[in-house]
């Protein structure tokens, strides 16, 4: 089996997960930018660079997580023109259906959703939440089962229900199309928490034009964190912080799941999401205990330690959460 993924043996969920397949599948080969036995290379070119070194190689099962955007195209060519290979396609962000609840994109989904069409119908789907894959199923009429598997990373953790937190709310992120801050100023009026947002992506979201960017930058409430943090001084920042803000935008829950949720979830971090209230995302956080909406911030700090106990109760139940492959 080959498993490909962007940055393999790093401190993001993707990458905590397919840690976990790969000891579960220890005689697989890793195609990754880093630290894997296959070179992986970005972009368009790096598509076919990818699937020219997958073409020597005489493996049954293809494991490919759905970042970067490009891998639709690399589960395509593989899946197109390598009938006999079962293609493991695990979705966290849905592409190129992303698009369609783009404003100003939808273009690209019109012209990518022939390939889509392919993708989600012949390769074996894995997704991140019920509404992605009842999302599939309705528009793409899928050959097989859909498995749902709820990113988790397998971290050691030491819970503490002291308060041994700093008094802040946490975004780390990009803040791409799909992050709504249209709910910032009154997150900012409910709130006496600090607000720090750790940015990632940012040269090349100030190439254009975007309001969720400029909604962060107008406000003198909240402080942002530009420099390069190595990932210990992240970690502490991570950690010391009293939640994780999740930013979702109307209609992208059929389509993604913030993976940063996981990886507060594995760090025992509540969390707070801003945005609609009848968001699947911030349905699934407080149907599980998990955090509050942002608009009952203050019941926040007095639930705290119930909160904490329904995630060290998932994190027990979570480990090992892997796709059978």
């Amino acid at each position: 089996m080959i498993l490909i993924n962007l940055n393999y043996k790093s401190d993001t969920t993707d990458s905590m997960l397919f840690d976990q397949i790969s000891l579960n599948y220890p005689d697989s080969l890793v195609m990754s930018t880093k630290n894997g036995n296959l070179k992986f290379k970005r972009g368009l070119t790096g598509v076919v660079y990818n699937f020219i070194e997958l073409l020597k190689l005489n493996h049954k099962k293809i494991y490919v997580t759905s970042t970067p955007f490009e891998n639709i195209f690399l589960v395509f060519l593989i899946t197109f023109f390598k009938r006999k290979v079962k293609v493991y396609f695990h979705v966290h962000d849905m592409y190129p259906d992303f698009f369609r609840f783009t404003k100003g994109y939808k273009i690209y989904y019109n012209i990518l959703k022939p390939i889509g069409n392919f993708i989600y119908r012949n390769a074996h789907i894995i997704t991140i939440s019920e509404k992605i894959k009842d999302y599939i199923c309705l528009n793409y009429k899928p050959k097989y089962p859909i498995q749902v598997i709820e990113n988790f990373s397998d971290i050691d953790v030491k819970l503490n229900l002291e308060n041994n937190y700093e008094r802040y709310l946490l975004y780390v992120g990009n803040v791409g199309f799909a992050h709504d801050m249209s709910y910032l100023d009154e997150l900012i009026e409910k709130t006496e928490f600090k607000i720090k947002f750790k940015l990632s992506g940012v040269p090349k979201y100030h190439k254009r034009k975007n309001p969720n960017l400029e909604m962060i930058y107008a406000n003198q409430f909240v402080e942002v964190i530009e420099k390069r943090l190595s990932l210990i001084d992240l970690s502490n920042l991570i950690d010391n912080s009293f939640a994780t803000l999740i930013f979702l935008g109307d209609n992208y829950d059929k389509v993604l799941f913030p993976c940063k949720i996981y990886s507060s979830l594995s760090r025992c971090i509540p969390l707070v999401f801003v945005g609609n209230k009848d968001n699947y995302v911030c349905n699934w956080i407080i149907n599980n205990n998990f955090g509050i909406h942002f608009s009952e911030i203050d019941d926040l700090e007095k639930n705290r330690k119930s909160i904490l106990k329904s995630i060290m109760n998932y994190n027990s139940t979570k480990k090992n959460n892997v796709p059978i492959l």
